[in-house]
């Protein structure tokens, strides 16, 4: 990569649950997955507005390309 880790941050995003997702540093695939599961069961109890959801979504979606998940991710429901 000629970069030492891929660095990705995840937005603090309000979400109407009171909770925050937090800021995660994202330096490998294995965390990218580990960091997206944690996502969808966080997210599986919250009501999130379209907008949140298009927010986070576009976050994933980018994190997927950088770690070659895409495929993985869409399965998965979280893109």
């Amino acid at each position: 990569m000629g970069i030492v880790g891929f660095v990705v941050i995840a937005k603090k995003l309000n979400f109407k649950g009171g909770k925050k997702m937090k800021s995660k540093i994202i330096n490998t695939k294995k965390e990218a997955r580990h960091f997206a599961q944690e996502w969808q069961s966080w997210q599986s109890r919250r009501n999130m507005s379209y907008a949140e959801i298009i927010k986070w979504s576009t976050y994933f979606a980018i994190l997927a390309k950088k770690f070659d998940l895409t495929n993985e991710f869409i399965e998965n429901g979280i893109i």
